[in-house]
């Protein structure tokens, strides 16, 4: 029975350590960021609407959840807020902005960002064309009789 045991046991220690994840090999991160004047929005990273998100402090703060950082080194990530009085705000992050943080026992790669949405331009305030001239200017005479007028 002993040696059964002690079999069972290496043998399972042997298949965890062949598929064990490199920690190396996939690296994730998160952006947390603090909305200053809106509350949830719509995200966009690199120009994919982007769902692995979170809001917490009542909408003021934004989580931005599974970037992979051993694929993409830069993310371009576009805030668009539901209030249509605000303009969508774009906010840059790179690989180095992402620190190590612990949370009990487990390291989180974390960058943290603030944005401020600027106001929306109304879209009524547009510069318009100079319109038409609505009446053409008069033809030039060319010393010819006058056109007949018809009878009513």
């Amino acid at each position: 029975m002993k040696p059964l045991f002690i079999a069972l046991f290496v043998t399972a220690g042997l298949s965890s350590v062949a598929y064990a994840d490199d920690p190396a090999e996939e690296r994730f991160g998160e952006f947390h960021i603090t909305l200053k004047n809106a509350e949830y929005c719509k995200v966009s990273v690199n120009g994919d609407e982007w769902t692995s998100t979170e809001f917490e402090k009542g909408g003021k703060l934004l989580l931005v959840k599974s970037l992979r950082l051993d694929e993409v080194s830069n993310f371009s990530v576009v805030l668009t807020p539901f209030n249509p009085k605000l303009a969508p705000a774009t906010v840059e992050v790179e690989e180095k902005d992402f620190k190590k943080v612990r949370k009990g026992r487990v390291y989180f790669l974390i960058a943290k960002g603030a944005v401020k949405f600027d106001a929306a331009k109304p879209e009524g305030d547009k510069p318009q064309p100079p319109p038409d001239d609505p009446i053409p200017p008069p033809e030039e005479d060319k010393g010819g009789p006058p056109p007949a007028v018809p009878d009513l």
